[in-house]
């Protein structure tokens, strides 16, 4: 395998020389092997390189324009998957000596850190994963989870393949579809109403890009949705409150939106308040998030983290998605079905949410 980076030959002969001759680039092109926010690529000389060649480059062949930023993404995700050849050498001995430790948002950690975890689970060569707290059910097979305080923060490994977060295409050379619901899904006895299946709304309300909440469901718009499906399924309502789950830099909003669906619509329920009734059949919120989506093959989420762990299940998945690069980069149709086979569908709007929501769960064919 060679590539030329920064006027450099790259080649790799044993899996490990690859890091000897990368370290010869010039200090800006040095931050491609280094963990750091995104965005810094993007600044002087090598946004220069992105601006004046990348960028036009690319937009002659495909004709998609991008942002520097979009730009830094596709040049950092082709170098994160060079750079992996450097494990050539270690992973088929198939003896544990992978250690990963996640210092990023949630959904990047579902998309790429716990596959990657999993696929050298699978390969005999995980030796230990760290993350925050709450997260060793998502890492059942470690064989040594340490769980650490700390804030999400938007973050970049190259250690990790995709880690540049958005993408055209991924590779999924090692990475592995985690069986999150085959393995919870007997777990807990809920006691819902077999005749009528169950629905998840995942909502949340936060800043986003340091502006005020964007993408995310209406008091008005749950109403209505709730309205159409609460005569034929069971509705479970999720919008963690504070303490329940690692926050990131995206400060949470009050939407005052719980007490609103119980005045209205009593026979909705919440998973806080599940989460209280069975916290001693669990080791935390996670856990039972994990139990109870298990049961579940229809979701309603919103762009971010909570419409990754929504596409973990199977079934059907309706993404509100006003904004976000998950748009540009359709990964609606890539890597958030390959989870687990989840027929995903995004809406910029509500009122195509809604009419969705008549479609895929059969409200228009039963009214």
């Amino acid at each position: 395998l060679q590539a030329r980076i920064g006027g450099h030959v790259v080649q790799r002969q044993d899996g490990m020389d690859i890091r000897k001759t990368l370290r010869c680039l010039p200090p800006p092109a040095m931050r491609l092997i280094q963990k750091r926010t995104p965005v810094s690529f993007s600044e002087g000389l090598t946004g220069k390189v992105l601006r004046k060649i990348i960028i036009p480059a690319y937009r002659k062949t495909t004709g998609k324009k991008l942002s520097q930023l979009q730009a830094e993404w596709i040049v950092q995700g082709y170098f994160n998957r060079l750079w992996q050849y450097r494990f050539a050498a270690r992973d088929p001995l198939s003896r544990p000596y992978r250690e990963i430790a996640c210092e990023c948002e949630f959904g990047p950690e579902l998309k790429y850190y716990l596959p990657y975890a999993y696929w050298h689970h699978l390969n005999g060569t995980l030796k230990r994963t760290i993350s925050f707290a709450g997260t060793r059910p998502f890492y059942f097979f470690s064989p040594d989870h340490v769980e650490r305080a700390g804030v999400r923060k938007y973050f970049l490994d190259p250690d990790i393949p995709n880690s540049e977060d958005h993408n055209f295409s991924y590779t999924y050379r090692r990475w592995a579809r985690v069986p999150l619901k085959e393995t919870y899904r007997n777990v807990l006895n809920f006691g819902f109403d077999k005749k009528k299946p169950l629905v998840i709304i995942s909502n949340k309300y936060n800043r986003e890009w340091g502006v005020e909440p964007i993408n995310f469901l209406s008091r008005e718009i749950l109403g209505r949705i709730v309205q159409r499906l609460i005569p034929h399924y069971t509705i479970v309502y999720n919008r963690p409150g504070d303490g329940l789950i690692v926050v990131d830099h995206n400060e949470v909003q009050a939407l005052k939106e719980k007490n609103f669906l119980k005045e209205r619509f009593p026979q909705v329920l919440f998973a806080e308040e599940i989460f209280a009734q069975k916290n001693q059949e669990v080791t935390g919120f996670n856990h039972l998030q994990l139990c109870l989506y298990a049961q579940c093959e229809r979701f309603i989420s919103v762009q971010g983290g909570n419409s990754v762990l929504a596409s973990y299940f199977g079934g059907t998945n309706l993404v509100y998605q006003r904004q976000g690069n998950e748009i540009f980069f359709e990964e609606l149709n890539t890597i958030y079905p390959r989870l687990a086979g989840t027929a995903c569908h995004g809406f910029s709007d509500y009122e195509s949410l809604l009419n969705a929501v008549d479609d895929h769960f059969g409200i228009r064919a039963a009214g």
